[in-house]
């Protein structure tokens, strides 16, 4: 029987970057919410710019995912302390029960769209997207990796598949091709970029080619991580003062705020995930000002419920949009106007004034925190426990490991 360090299934936390996650997830909530099921929400919020360009969070989110695993596991695949078999259970035990949750959710939700006596008189919205197939992707968490013709079911999931899939490619490389596995690191990073400009002209790739997406993201976290062991970088953010961490720390979060501002759906996005490593790789070593703000209780617990933040926030909103169409359609809810977009579609725009759409911003806000606060306590938390202690009384790999 394999023995290991207690903390072998326990994931150390990066607090700093914990909070980045979390707001990043809140970043993405606010960015679907701009326009779905072909109504428009009229607000001041769904105009920034740090929203507009939000989806580029979710490379955040590739990039960041690369340096906590790399930490974690990448040793102990290497080292072989821990089996392929055993940290994909972890993952798909940290993963999967909040993606099946939400699936189920949407199909509850589209059976009540499609088959309910709730029809919108001015408004028909789509479900073409929910197709079996879909569901039968999903289930098999494949949704993402160019099966299908396009996003389907609860959408941001696309990303949820091809991380668990860059995830196998990763402990197989290191637990097999161990010190040679740089190898795939280097390669990735410098094919993905011109293969994803090829292929789409810019990230903003998903179900189709977000594998590349998502594989460039995690070599360049992993990348990351591995910096900090280097003796050369090491020792320079080794000797930052926390003065200078601090006017680091703000010079690359104001630079990485006005890029994501600027940059849009282009060819330059391709470059984002090099500053996301940036960013990283910086607050990782949580010295500075604005990391001792990220670790703060309140921003900590965003952190937390960060995944479910990011699961949540699609089926929620679909249904507080779907359900604030019908009861303006009825008459109940005078907060609609219905017009005819630029492509002939008919489609209703919430709030006459923008300030009624920033409320209405806010108000989904306040409902996804209180709902992603319960998932975690009631889904997440509790299969994360039972797979570290599924893990640890089959294989032996110590105690205290929940």
């Amino acid at each position: 029987m394999q023995t290991e360090n207690p903390s072998i299934l326990t994931p150390r936390r990066y607090e700093a970057l914990d909070g980045c996650r979390g707001i990043s997830a809140c970043l993405v909530a606010l960015f679907h919410f701009r326009a779905l099921f072909h109504v428009t929400v009229n607000s001041h919020i769904g105009k920034l710019p740090i929203v507009t360009n939000a989806w580029l969070a979710v490379d955040f989110f590739f990039v960041l995912s690369g340096f906590v695993i790399a930490a974690n596991y990448q040793d102990r695949l290497v080292g072989r302390t821990i089996r392929v078999r055993d940290f994909l259970f972890l993952r798909l035990g940290r993963l999967y029960p909040l993606h099946l949750a939400t699936l189920l959710l949407m199909v509850g939700l589209v059976a009540f769209f499609k088959y309910g006596s709730v029809g919108a008189a001015h408004l028909e919205l789509p479900v073409n997207d929910a197709t079996v197939a879909g569901f039968i992707a999903n289930l098999f968490l494949v949704q993402g990796l160019h099966t299908l013709p396009q996003g389907t079911w609860n959408h941001p999931s696309w990303s949820i598949s091809t991380e668990f899939a860059t995830y196998v490619v990763f402990a197989l490389a290191w637990r097999f091709l161990r010190q040679y596995s740089w190898g795939l690191i280097v390669i990735t990073i410098l094919v993905a970029p011109p293969l994803l400009l090829m292929l789409s002209g810019d990230l903003a790739v998903t179900f189709d080619w977000g594998i590349i997406r998502s594989m460039l993201g995690f070599s360049l976290g992993a990348l990351a991580f591995n910096a900090t062991r280097w003796k050369h970088s090491a020792g320079l953010l080794a000797q930052l003062s926390r003065a200078e961490s601090s006017v680091a720390e703000i010079f690359i979060a104001a630079i990485t705020i006005a890029f994501v501002c600027i940059v849009g759906v282009t060819p330059l996005s391709v470059a984002s995930p090099f500053l996301f490593t940036g960013v990283v790789l910086l607050f990782s070593q949580e010295k500075g000002i604005v990391t001792w703000l990220l670790a703060r209780a309140p921003i900590r617990a965003l952190g937390r419920w960060s995944y479910s933040i990011y699961m949540l926030h699609y089926p929620l909103e679909a249904a507080i949009m779907y359900g604030a169409v019908w009861l303006g359609a009825h008459g109940w809810l005078s907060l609609f106007t219905i017009r005819t977009n630029d492509q002939g579609q008919t489609e209703a725009v919430l709030g006459r004034s923008p300030w009624v759409g920033d409320g209405a911003n806010v108000l989904v806000m306040v409902l996804l925190l209180v709902a992603s606060a319960a998932t975690f306590r009631m889904i997440e938390e509790p299969w994360r426990r039972w797979s570290r202690a599924r893990v640890k009384s089959i294989r032996g790999y110590g105690s205290g490991a929940g």
